[in-house]
């Protein structure tokens, strides 16, 4: 019966019915966990797409429902699933992350806590995760239809997953270097350059980083690169729709540079000599976004300082370089000079 349901996934081009083979092959799991698990883990070799794809779906839809069954999946039989993360196929690696997320989700699978979840995953899988929310070139399409260029990308399903991993993972204890790590990943994700849903995702996980994690946001401040989506001009031919959405996408951008302020100005997570430092980059990064009249106070008593003087002069310079841009821009400069007169 087993050869024979994995065996449909081939017949079909209907994911639909994918589905239902993966559901029919994790209640069996449910029914027999031993003899069908080896099976299961023949088929990760198979060398069908289809095949490998609706094994690891089924195990994962067999841990989503494990605490409702008394015998639960051990995780010497999950380490062949979880190994498809690095399949050649995307279509499996997608279903793999969805292994991975769900059993992170449902760590009282076997009695493990959730620390011991999120260490095995960091322990086996972590390079293969971060590797992975690098866009593709090669799952990257592209076409151009007169005027317009539509580009489709087959890696942001598995950016998306991996992400939301991510954030779970921020729940438990982690390393420094673990952290450090994970924040890069999260300011490639917040990159102007990467799909809007995923951007939206990673502002608000760079909040919960701002929050819980402030030293190794302030330490990779220069990876989150904002400014561009800030200064960003759209056309006047722009629709509403378009405009609508990107302005929502600078109110979720910007939520991450109001997080980042309040650790920066507070002063408490190190000396005001490197929060000065600190500052020099923020404004680099996140210029067009940030709140010039707290800025220009906060450089204004740095400036009173003899050992902060030449910092913040530096800082000064380079907000009127980009005061500049905004001005050829035409965007923002009144906001500006309205904070330059209050602060005279």
């Amino acid at each position: 019966l087993l050869p024979f349901i994995t065996a449909t996934s081939n017949k079909t081009n209907d994911d639909a019915v994918r589905d239902i083979t993966s559901d029919c092959l994790g209640r069996l799991l449910q029914l027999s966990p031993t003899h069908v698990i080896e099976f299961l883990c023949t088929v990760t070799q198979s060398p069908s797409k289809f095949e490998r794809s609706v094994v690891v779906k089924a195990v994962s839809m067999a841990i989503h429902q494990a605490q409702q069954h008394s015998t639960p999946l051990l995780l010497d039989h999950l380490k062949p699933f979880f190994k498809t993360i690095s399949d050649p196929e995307v279509s499996v690696r997608v279903v793999a992350l969805g292994l991975l997320h769900t059993y992170l989700s449902n760590n009282t699978l076997n009695n493990q806590t959730s620390s011991q979840a999120s260490e095995i995953i960091i322990n086996e899988y972590l390079p293969i995760l971060l590797e992975e929310t690098k866009p593709r070139e090669e799952l990257i399409t592209k076409l151009t239809v007169g005027n317009s260029v539509f580009v489709t990308d087959l890696g942001v399903p598995s950016r998306r997953i991996i992400f939301e991993i991510f954030s779970q993972l921020l729940e438990t204890p982690l390393s420094p270097s673990t952290i450090d790590s994970i924040t890069c990943a999260i300011a490639r994700g917040c990159s102007p350059n990467e799909e809007v849903e995923i951007q939206m995702q990673c502002h608000k996980i760079a909040v919960k980083l701002s929050q819980k994690y402030v030293s190794s946001m302030l330490r990779n401040i220069t990876a989150f690169q904002l400014s561009p989506l800030f200064l960003k001009v759209l056309p006047p031919t722009t629709i509403d729709v378009d405009r609508k959405a990107h302005q929502e996408l600078v109110s979720s951008a910007r939520t991450v540079v109001v997080a980042i302020e309040n650790n920066i100005y507070q002063y408490k997570y190190m000396s005001i000599v490197d929060t000065f430092s600190v500052i020099h980059n923020f404004v680099n990064v996140m210029f067009g976004g940030i709140n010039t009249h707290k800025l220009y106070h906060v450089l204004a008593e740095g400036l009173k300082d003899f050992n902060l003087r030449p910092t913040a002069f530096k800082i000064l310079e380079d907000v009127w370089k980009l005061f500049d841009t905004k001005l050829i821009n035409q965007k923002g400069h009144k906001q500006i000079a309205v904070d330059l007169i209050d602060l005279e």
